[in-house]
């Protein structure tokens, strides 16, 4: 816009009614105190037809007599870095295939979760999952059969859990799931975790129909998954312990001819 269609006119006439709200808030804020305000907020515009980031500055002006008379105010668009940031973080907490939080965003999780059972005093669950037999998939129709595999397990991993639960694609066919707000009782908690181990073995172990769109054919596969559980609770020393114990339990499931679940003080 000319500066002719800006001089003299209101925040009201460029943005929507959310963001000159917000604006008279700062500039409240800036006049009462009489200080610099600097914010990062999103301005909508009046039609809505885009927002934008903005880094802003406000600084009030004084006369000689250090009188009040007005503002200044300085904003500089940030959406692309925004973007960019917003991008970057996707990519090193996630996975890129199955869009699953990776290790490094799991490791994370799984210590605020250790947290909250040992503030909360209840029982929460790791469970290593092995997808059995993945390989004959990748080199009888190629890794894109695999990776369509992958992207549909996540899937059903994603709708076995509730909102609370955290799943995870630790890397290549494993993938982890942490239950939290398990039972105090330990027998419960077990129960409670091997029932959801259980419902995770029947999704997965429901046949794929994958759409091979490269070799236009369409495959029907079936696919199991090996499964170790081990339990956590505020006695729990290190996540490093619950992974060890889980995955453990996990190998022992391997072992013990694939598609079944293992719990860890089960071990002999």
């Amino acid at each position: 816009m000319s500066l002719e269609e800006i001089i003299g006119q209101n925040d009201a006439l460029f943005f929507d009614a959310k963001t000159t709200q917000m604006i008279h808030k700062i500039d409240d804020e800036m006049i009462h105190f009489g200080h610099k305000v600097t914010s990062e907020d999103v301005f909508v515009l009046k039609d809505h037809t885009e927002s934008i980031t903005c880094i802003s500055t406000k600084i009030p002006l004084y006369n000689e007599e250090g009188v009040l008379y007005g503002l200044c105010g300085i904003s500089t668009d940030i959406t692309e870095r925004k973007k960019s940031e917003e991008l970057i973080k996707e990519l090193a907490y996630h996975d890129s295939l199955t869009h699953l939080p990776n290790r490094r965003m799991f490791q994370e999780a799984f210590a605020v979760m250790i947290a909250h059972a040992k503030r909360m005093k209840k029982h929460g669950a790791l469970l290593v999952l092995d997808l059995d037999n993945f390989k004959p998939l990748n080199d009888t129709h190629g890794h894109n059969a695999g990776d369509l595999l992958l992207i549909e397990v996540a899937k059903r991993l994603r709708a076995c859990v509730r909102e609370v639960d955290f799943v995870a694609r630790f890397g290549g066919d494993e993938f982890l799931v942490a239950l939290r707000d398990l039972d105090e009782e330990e027998s419960v908690a077990k129960a409670e975790a091997l029932k959801i181990a259980g419902k995770i073995r029947l999704h997965v172990n429901a046949p794929y129909v994958l759409d091979l769109e490269e070799d236009s054919k369409i495959i029907t596969h079936e696919c199991s998954a090996s499964i170790g559980v081990a339990l956590f609770n505020h006695q729990t020393p290190s996540k490093e312990r619950v992974f060890s114990e889980a995955d453990k339990a996990m190998y022992l499931a391997k072992q013990k001819g694939r598609n079944r679940i293992e719990f860890y003080e089960e071990l002999g």
